[in-house]
C-alpha cells in the first residue's frame, strides 16, 4: 500500500492537508482527469509525477498531431524553457564566483551602458531592469532584424523604468542574459547548456528537436499568465527546442539537487522584491505558485499547437509535469487537479452568482498593477479582466465584491470597495502570487 503524507507548512491553527492511503486511488483520479481533457477536445497530453525524488507516474494520454499515441517520452515544443535554463547557467557561474548578481551588466556587455544607470544581472534574470523590449522594433524590421540591429536599438533606446523599481517581462532581458552567459562561459550558450545542464541531469530527449516545427506563437508563462516572447535568427532562436515531461521533472529536481547551491536554488524560486519592498511573485524565470496554502513553484509556456506547466510543491515532496497537444489545453487547471488528487485534497467550493449592470458598472474602468495596467469591462453580463499581457479572463462573482476566473478556480480576485460600493481597487491572487492594483482615477 502506497501512504502519502503531505508535510506542508501552514499557518498555526491550520487544518493538515488530509492524507490518501489507497493502493490506486490517486493515480485512477488522475487518469480520469486527463481522460476527460481528451474527451473535452485536448487531442493528447502527457503527465509526470514524482514523489520525494521518484517518478511515481508518467504515462500519455490520447494521440499527437501525427496520429501517435502519447506517452512520457512524447515530445512538445518547450521554448519557454530558455528562460530557466539560461537562469540556471547563470546562478551555477555564480556559486562558483565567476559573476555576482549584483554586478553592473556593462562590465561584461559594455556597449550596454543606459545613460549611466545601473542595471544589474540581478536585474535582467528578473525583469526588473527596465530595458524596453525589442519585439516590437523586430517585428517593424522583419528580416532585417538581426543580433546587431536589435542590440543597436537596444544601445540607443532609453530605459522604460528606473532599473529594480518595476517588473515588466522583456525578451530583451533573456537576451541580453544570454549574451552575459556566453561572455562569461565562453562558449555559444547552446554548446554550454547541453554539457552543463542537459548532460549533467541526463536530458537526453531534450534539444532543437525535427519533431518541434518553428512555431510564430510562442508564449512564456509569467504570473500565471502567457506572454509573447520573440526569438531570433540562429544561435538565439529557441522556437524548434522539444522536451518530455520526464525531462522536465529532470531539470526541476536537478537544479535543486545538483545544478545549485541552496542559496542559488532560493534565488531561482524566491519572490523577488522590488526596490520599495513589493513582491513580484517571481523568482528567476520561475513563478511562485500555491495550492491550498502549500507553497510552490512552476514554469511553463504554448507554443504553437502545444502547452506544458511544471509545478513542485517543496515541503509536500511533489512534483508535476503536464504537456499538451493543444495551445489552448487547460494544462494550470490539471496540473493542480493532479497535485490535488496525489495530497488527497478538495476541490475549492466556486459559485456562479448574478450581478446586474448597475452593481457591474461600479467595478468597471482601469487599474495599475505597479506600472502596469489592468482594464475590467463587461463581456455580455459577466466582468472581464484584460491584463497588460495575455488574453483576457472572465469572472464568475462569489459574494462580498470577491470573484474567480471562470475557467481557472485558481486565479481570485477581490474588490477593495468605497462606502458607497464604488471600486478603489482589487487583489489579484494567481495561484498564491497576489497583486495589488490601485484604480486610475
Amino acid at each position: 500500500m502506497l501512504t502519502l503524507v503531505a508535510i506542508c507548512a501552514l499557518p498555526l491553527g491550520a487544518d493538515p492537508a488530509p492524507i490518501l492511503e489507497s493502493d490506486d486511488g490517486w493515480e485512477a483520479a488522475v487518469a480520469r482527469l486527463c481522460e476527460e481533457a481528451v474527451a473535452s477536445g485536448v487531442p493528447g497530453l502527457s503527465v509526470a509525477v514524482s514523489l520525494h525524488g521518484e517518478l511515481v507516474l508518467a504515462r500519455g494520454f490520447g494521440h499527437t498531431d501525427s496520429g501517435r499515441n502519447a506517452d512520457e517520452e512524447t515530445t512538445y515544443p518547450v521554448g519557454f524553457l530558455a528562460e530557466p535554463l539560461v537562469a540556471t547557467a547563470l546562478l551555477a557561474l555564480v556559486d562558483e564566483e565567476r559573476l555576482a548578481l549584483e554586478d553592473p551588466i556593462v562590465e561584461y556587455l559594455p556597449a550596454m551602458t543606459f545613460d549611466g544607470a545601473e542595471v544589474r544581472v540581478e536585474h535582467l534574470l528578473a525583469h526588473t531592469s527596465g530595458i524596453p523590449d525589442f519585439s516590437a522594433f523586430a517585428d517593424a524590421r522583419g528580416s532585417a532584424a538581426d543580433l546587431e540591429a536589435v542590440l543597436e536599438f537596444l544601445r540607443d533606446a532609453p530605459l522604460d523604468t528606473e532599473p529594480g523599481s518595476c517588473f515588466a517581462f522583456s525578451n530583451s532581458n533573456t537576451l541580453l542574459a544570454t549574451l552575459l552567459l556566453e561572455k562569461v562561459a565562453g562558449e555559444p550558450a547552446r554548446r554550454y547548456l547541453r554539457r552543463e545542464v542537459l548532460d549533467v541531469l541526463a536530458m537526453d530527449g531534450t534539444g532543437p528537436s525535427e519533431e518541434v516545427l518553428g512555431a510564430e506563437e510562442l508564449s512564456h508563462e509569467v504570473a500565471g499568465r502567457l506572454v509573447t516572447r520573440r526569438g531570433l535568427p540562429g544561435r538565439f532562436s529557441w522556437e524548434r527546442l522539444g522536451s518530455n515531461v520526464a525531462d522536465l521533472l529532470r531539470f526541476q529536481r536537478g537544479c535543486a539537487e545538483e545544478l545549485l547551491s541552496p542559496a542559488a536554488h532560493e534565488r531561482l524560486c524566491g519572490d523577488t522584491r522590488l526596490d520599495d519592498g513589493i513582491h513580484t511573485g517571481r523568482g528567476f524565470g520561475v513563478d511562485r505558485t500555491e495550492l491550498h496554502e502549500i507553497a510552490g513553484c512552476s514554469f511553463g509556456g504554448a507554443h504553437g499547437d502545444a502547452r506544458v506547466r511544471v509545478a513542485w510543491y517543496p515541503e509536500a515532496g511533489l512534483a508535476i509535469a503536464i504537456a499538451a497537444s493543444s495551445g489552448d489545453a487547460p494544462v494550470e487547471h490539471l496540473e493542480s487537479g493532479v497535485a490535488r488528487a496525489v495530497l488527497g485534497l478538495e476541490e475549492p467550493g466556486v459559485h456562479d452568482h448574478g450581478l446586474d449592470e448597475a452593481v457591474r458598472a461600479r467595478y468597471l474602468g482601469g487599474y495599475y498593477v505597479g506600472c502596469s495596467r489592468y482594464l475590467v469591462r463587461e463581456t455580455g453580463e459577466r466582468l472581464e479582466v484584460v491584463p497588460p499581457d495575455g488574453p483576457p479572463f472572465r469572472l464568475r462573482y462569489q459574494g462580498r465584491h470577491r470573484f474567480v476566473d471562470l475557467d481557472d478556480a485558481g486565479v481570485r480576485l477581490e474588490f477593495t470597495v468605497s462606502e458607497d460600493g464604488t471600486s478603489l481597487g482589487f487583489v489579484l491572487d494567481v495561484r498564491g502570487v497576489r497583486v495589488e492594483a490601485t484604480r486610475l482615477e
